[in-house]
């Protein structure tokens, strides 16, 4: 009869099992519970922690751990009065997991529910001027740039850094300047500064329609100057109440900062592929 050769690692994990088994039927020489969780302590200690596992361990920690009873809160969240309205997260979705999961890789967890109120200012009526539809480089702007309203009549222009030039097909982008959002009302012909981020290293990522009278800017700010740190920040502009309220959230370091912000310059040109891009980039 011909002998059959099983590969050696085959054959070390069936005696593995046997020894296993023979263990567990005879008490396993006096290994306790005890031993098994010193082990899997120690396993879980080498192992380097993911994402999710620092979120599962965040959860672990609070009211939503198994048995626990109280407000699910998660360890890192704002105070429910501090963190966005309630509708307002609600209508978010969708929109805002692209962001939250761009900022996690220098955070290494972040939720809307970490977002805090630092506080809200009145729009400054004086930053209103006539609009011009016809002056030089609008048309590229409108085409380009601008986030319409869900009914059409207000736009959203939250790349003021950016300079259009040439023509449809042929298009050239230039950065220069601060980053801003202006409010181009197209029914009274006026456009409005709703927001510039003045600050080392601050930017302007995107801005997103709720309603017909509220929109959210998604933007980044240092917020400790000395060690220096700095994260996302999202602005939420109602423009019945007239209000810009600033939500902030954690911090990370300079280098990490760079490198979230150079991924969403990188999809911000991707997204627009009948765009060329000037190679030399002002600073701010």
């Amino acid at each position: 009869m011909r002998r059959m050769d099983f590969p050696r690692a085959a054959v070390l994990t069936a005696g593995a099992l046997v020894l296993a088994l023979a263990l567990a039927g005879c008490g396993g020489g006096g290994r306790t519970s005890n031993d098994d969780a010193r082990e899997a302590a120690e396993l879980a200690r080498a192992k380097p922690k993911s994402a999710l596992d620092v979120e599962a361990d965040r959860a672990a920690a609070t009211a939503e751990a198994p048995g626990a009873a109280g407000p699910a809160v998660l360890a890192g969240d704002a105070p429910e009065a501090k963190q966005l309205p309630a509708d307002v997260q609600e209508a978010l979705k969708g929109s805002v997991e692209p962001w939250l999961f761009a900022w996690r890789a220098a955070l290494g967890t972040f939720r809307a529910t970490e977002l805090a109120n630092t506080g809200s200012r009145a729009l400054v009526e004086d930053d209103v001027v006539p609009f011009d539809g016809n002056a030089e480089g609008q048309d590229l702007r409108l085409l380009y740039l601008a986030t319409p309203s869900p009914g059409g009549a207000v736009l959203l222009d939250p790349h003021l850094e950016w300079t259009l030039s040439g023509e449809a097909g042929r298009v050239r982008a230039t950065r220069g300047g601060w980053p801003g959002v202006e409010m181009i009302d197209l029914t009274t012909h006026i456009r409005q500064r709703v927001l510039e981020a003045k600050g080392p290293g601050a930017r302007i990522d995107g801005a997103v329609w709720l309603d017909e009278r509220r929109f959210v800017v998604f933007a980044a700010e240092r917020l400790v100057p000395n060690p220096w740190r700095g994260g996302p920040v999202v602005y939420l502009v109602d423009l019945a109440s007239r209000r810009v309220t600033r939500f902030a959230g954690p911090g990370c370091e300079y280098r990490a900062y760079r490198e979230v912000g150079s991924g969403f310059d990188r999809r911000f040109r991707a997204g627009l592929p009948g765009v060329g891009f000037e190679s030399s980039l002002a600073k701010n």
